[in-house]
């Protein structure tokens, strides 16, 4: 597809630098039983026979140098074969460090890992990891891989292949495996950015070595690496970038690992063509901050290390939370000790990030804790939802069953949330097949938490994210039809009451005005079909510009908004129906326009692009560029949004 990404954003670079916005309009006060919105209650469902667990395959611990001896992964390829580093690669190449810290003592290591790890402004902290890269008491490749995951792909082989080539002894498997499977990505993804046509021999044959790997999170890099190659070759080779990016996203998720950026970009490339994947990570559950922290002085180099004190930037309060917090979740688990992996500080922020490596899963005891089991169980459960893996959900629901009378309210959701999910579709293939309909969840669970609403604050939040998580359910209804009016009056009433209550949680508001404007938008147009045929071909590409949006405890996943935009679109898609009636009057209609545009702060859609395929027909590429101005978004508070969209004419 066609990118107007540079001109839009020059047109937009004075939108978006306002300050959020809150709730266009108040709830009315529906006055209606909240028990007869909901279904009748009804006896819980047998479930399905439990998944075993998936077996953890330990890493190897020695790196495996044989892929280095193809020329794809040389440290000199031929120019002809892999365009070179781009420019920028430059400036984390040769980063000049910062006055190391004394480093003399394992105790010393650590706190210069420490002082490295502290957050600063622009490029400050890599500076401070290169300065601490010699530090003889911490593993050859440590701060090497976590610069190269936070480094452009691109620039993986320009930082990870000196130190692969070079004869330095006790480079250990896991770390030596980040290292390589980041080179070949950065080899991927250059070869099919080039000018050329890309080289697709060259490309499968990378691939090819990539895949043959052992099993390591390198290799998961590595193959996120090709799908996100393919996702770029020109022209786009959907077909190929697709089943790159299903094996991208079980790699990873075999992996446990959940906050690395290649998993986003997977699952968005995912979600243009399988896009009821962008509904289910709306069910998340936000872990609260830590209550206990007490400032302390910033970080001084060389000082000891503090181990239950937080610093004036609300770090986490023990060192090893600090580890899990500031390094990427599979690092963090390789340098924490065996103690600390199944510690509740520890779990809690990997919980938080929704993510369990698997030598943290490795490490927790055959009977856990009550407060242990809560946090590995949502941990799971995220990676369950994220990944599509039913072996998650069953384990957050063994984990949690055995709580449910003493967990309180959030055990209650995370319980009924797996018991829903332990009915629909059981993996990746499944999920991606064929769009999963509401009969597939067993909701009965839910139905009881919202129903459930006391007097804590805890059991009214646990019923209103139970009715927010029936409500994502109720979108799979619809399957590939838009709905019908009815559809939305019914949740609209619902979260209406609950509303017309008080102060409530913010993604309650963000799905009420998103309904609202919906049918404000459906009912002042006349036409509207709710069985009318949706021309929108696979799902439209949304990707956001504008940050991340946070509620105080916790963060709420793009691909929350990214449904919203999915489901607006094909709801008001009969808006350009119109322009398509009047283009098939040509005597040589266009097959498809391909829309480009970008949904600023208050959802409104100031600058839309619009593009005919065969180019040429400028009155159908007009009208359907003022239909698309005209539509309006649920956007409060989340910065810009970027979205591409096809629509079939013929």
């Amino acid at each position: 597809m066609v990118r107007f990404v540079p001109p839009l954003l020059a047109l937009l670079g004075a939108l978006g630098c306002g300050g959020p916005s809150g709730p266009v309009a108040s709830p009315p006060p529906i006055e209606v039983a909240r028990a007869g919105l909901l279904s009748p209650p009804t006896a819980e469902a047998a479930l399905p026979p439990t998944w075993p667990d998936a077996p953890i395959e330990e890493e190897p611990e020695v790196f495996d140098p044989t892929p280095l001896a193809s020329p794809l992964l040389a440290l000199a390829p031929p120019a002809s074969l892999v365009p070179p580093a781009p420019e920028l690669c430059q400036a984390w190449v040769g980063r000049k460090p910062e006055p190391p810290p004394p480093c003399t003592t394992p105790a010393e290591g650590l706190a210069a890992l420490d002082w490295a790890l502290e957050k600063g402004p622009g490029n400050e902290q890599d500076a401070r990891l290169v300065a601490i890269e010699g530090c003889a008491f911490l593993d050859v490749g440590l701060v090497r891989s976590v610069r190269v995951e936070r480094a452009p792909t691109e620039c993986g082989d320009a930082l990870s292949l000196p130190l692969l080539h070079a004869p330095s002894a006790g480079l250990r498997g896991p770390f030596g495996h980040v290292l390589l499977g980041a080179a070949g990505a950065a080899r991927a993804f250059r070869l099919a950015g080039s000018s050329a046509p890309p080289d697709r021999g060259a490309l499968l044959e990378l691939a090819q070595l990539l895949r043959s790997m052992p099993r390591s999170y390198g290799r998961a890099l590595a193959l996120a690496g090709v799908a996100e190659a393919w996702d770029r070759a020109r022209p786009r080779r959907e077909d190929e970038a697709m089943a790159a990016n299903l094996l991208a996203v079980q790699a990873l998720g075999a992996e446990g690992v959940g906050d690395s950026p290649r998993v986003e970009r997977a699952l968005a490339a995912l979600a243009r063509r399988y896009g009821w994947l962008a509904e289910v990570d709306a069910l998340r559950w936000p872990v609260p901050a830590d209550v206990d922290r007490r400032p302390s002085p910033p970080r001084r180099r060389g000082a000891p290390t503090c181990s239950h004190c937080a610093d004036s930037r609300r770090r986490a309060v023990s060192f090893a939370a600090r580890l899990a917090e500031e390094l990427p979740s599979f690092a963090a688990s390789q340098v924490i000790g065996e103690a600390d992996l199944a510690s509740p500080d520890v779990l809690r922020v990997w919980a938080r990030a929704g993510t369990l490596p698997l030598r943290a899963r490795a490490a927790l005891p055959a009977r856990p804790s009550e407060e242990v089991a809560q946090l590995v169980a949502q941990a799971r459960l995220t990676l369950g939802l994220r990944y599509m893996d039913r072996g998650d959900v069953d384990a957050a629901a063994r984990l949690l069953a055995p709580h449910r009378a003493t967990s309180g309210a959030d055990g209650r959701y995370l319980h009924a949330v797996a018991v829903a999910f332990r009915r629909g579709p059981s993996d990746l293939a499944q999920w991606t097949a064929s769009p999963p309909r509401g009969s597939d969840f067993d909701r009965t669970s839910l139905e009881a938490v919202a129903r459930s609403a006391g007097r804590e604050v805890a059991d009214r939040e646990a019923s209103h994210r139970a009715l927010f998580a029936l409500d994502v359910l109720r979108t799979f209804e619809a399957g590939d039809r838009v709905g019908g009016r009815e559809e939305l009056a019914r949740p609209l009433a619902e979260l209406g009451a609950v509303l017309a209550g008080g102060r409530q949680p913010i993604f309650l508001w963000e799905r009420w005005n998103s309904i609202r404007s919906l049918l404000e938008q459906i009912d002042a147009q006349p036409g509207y079909r709710a069985g009318g045929p949706v021309r929108l071909i696979g799902w439209p590409e949304v990707r956001p510009t504008g940050g991340t949006w946070r509620e105080p405890t916790g963060t709420i996943h793009a691909n929350v908004r990214a449904g919203h935009v999915h489901r607006t679109l094909r709801r008001l898609s009969h808006r350009f129906e119109p322009c398509f009636a009047a283009a098939l009057t040509q005597p040589t209609p266009p097959s498809s326009v391909r829309v480009h545009f970008v949904i600023e702060r208050q959802g409104l859609v100031p600058v839309a692009v619009v593009e005919s395929d065969p180019p040429g027909a400028k009155d159908l590429e007009d009208c359907v560029k003022r239909a698309t101005k005209r539509l309006e978004f649920p956007q409060p508070d989340m910065g810009l949004w970027d979205v591409e969209a096809t629509f079939r004419v013929r």
